[in-house]
């Protein structure tokens, strides 16, 4: 079995590896994930980045930075 994911995936497959080693289900495939981008949790506004796209979206209709900030808050 093999389970990747990007963004949010990643992050459910991070606890889906969790949740198998705790349980002590083996994993016989590798267990892919990237990690989510955190880097957002130490600016207090999009300009403190010095990614030019952190301002540049930061009024985005589906990801702006009130909305990163929040799952921001609920991750750390």
């Amino acid at each position: 079995m093999s389970i990747s994911g990007i963004s949010a995936g990643a992050h459910i497959c991070c606890v889906l590896q969790h949740i198998c080693r705790d349980a002590r289900i083996p994993l016989v495939l590798a267990v892919l994930s990237v990690p989510v981008c955190t880097d957002f949790a130490k600016y207090i506004k999009p300009s403190d980045s010095p990614f030019a796209s952190y301002t540049e979206f930061s009024n985005a209709p589906m990801l702006n930075w009130e909305r990163m900030r929040y799952f921001g808050q609920h991750i750390f």
